[in-house]
Parts: C-alpha cells; structure tokens; sequence
C-alpha cells in the first residue's frame, strides 16, 4: 500500500481502481472523435465549453494538451478542507470517496505545482489526526467497529492489519516466556572461579 509516492503503482489493485474515479471537467477547445463520450452530441466531435464527468485516466491524457480543465471533487476543495481541520474523524470518507488518499494524490498530478503541493500536504495531516483513533481501535479490540465504516479503504485495511498485530502481540504474551535459568557457560565459569578460589589456600 503506497501512500506519500504521487506516481501511480502499475500493480496496485487500489491504484487500478482510483484510476477510474470520476472528474468533471469543461473541454477549453473543439475535440475530434470523442462526440462518442457525451450521449447529447450530435456529432462526432465534442465542442468547446462541453462539460463531463470523464475517468481519471481519461481526463489523464486530456490535460496534457489543454484540452480540458477540471474540477476538483467536492472532498478536496477548501470547503471540506475547513471540515477536516476542525475534525477530520467526523468526515464519511467512504461515503464521499472510498479510495480517498489514492484517488488524492492522483489527483495532485493534474493540478499546477503550489496547489499540488498543498494537497499532498493536507492529506498527509488528515491521516496524521484520523490515524490516532485508527490505531486506538486497533489496539482495542471491543472498540466500536461500526464508526470504523467511516475508514476508506486505505485505512480499513490499516485496521485490519494492526488488529491483527495487535492480537499476534497478545497470543505471545498470555504464552509466557518460562522460568528464566542461569546458562550452563556461566554456571561452569562459577563453578571454575570457585574451585580456583579453594586451591589457592
């Protein structure tokens, strides 16, 4: 599970699938042959000013020619930043987006450089302040696993992983380590240092 790389993982299964989390985005000049993506065209090119909901990979390969500006989701725009700064473990994030960090840091490929930066920075703090409670219900396992249907994937399988560490940690403890003795080198080495000490009077 990679989280802080913006490069998207060609064998991550959560990568694949927030490729194709959907963006809105308006077309700034007339395309050719893609009339085929609005059911409204009327022709087989889509005009200029035309507005979508494309999939990430689309809209991808799109932006790199100018060819179309897009909006943010609703979860990464200021509004639902101000949201998570007076706390982040209240959002829904599987409601509003499933693979939110993903989705996320893909997302902050498309946009210009100092915004890009401030998305990343802001979904490594909202990780920081929802991952204390995720790892107190890891740790405790009669915690509420209900509120954890806020968790989005990301961090469900983060639960998961630590409340199986966690009950690993525990089996090995209640097993008992034994009845600590001294080792047979060192009782040797007394037993020598002992008899030396006799022959010596």
């Amino acid at each position: 599970m990679s989280f802080i790389s913006s490069r998207m993982h060609y064998f991550s299964i959560p990568d694949i699938i927030a490729n194709q989390e959907r963006i809105t985005c308006k077309f700034n000049s007339k395309v050719s042959f893609l009339g085929v993506l609005d059911p409204s065209a009327e022709s087989t090119a889509l005009e200029e000013g035309t507005i979508l909901e494309l999939p990430y990979w689309l809209v991808s390969a799109l932006i790199n020619d100018d060819s179309v500006t897009i909006e943010l989701p609703k979860v990464y725009r200021d509004s639902y930043r101000d949201i998570f700064k007076a706390d982040a473990n209240v959002v829904d994030l599987f409601r509003l987006c499933k693979h939110f960090y993903e989705f996320g840091k893909l997302l902050s490929n498309l946009i210009e450089h100092r915004s890009s930066l401030e998305l990343c920075s802001n979904l490594i703090q909202i990780f920081i302040d929802r991952f204390r409670r995720l790892a107190d219900w890891a740790q405790n396992s009669e915690s509420e696993t209900g509120a954890a249907n806020k968790f989005d994937n990301y961090e469900k399988a983060l639960l998961q992983r630590g409340k199986t560490a966690q009950d690993m940690l525990t089996s090995w403890l209640n097993e008992g380590v034994g009845t600590i003795t001294t080792s047979v080198l060192v009782d040797s080495y007394k037993k020598r240092k002992l008899l030396a000490k006799e022959l010596s009077f």
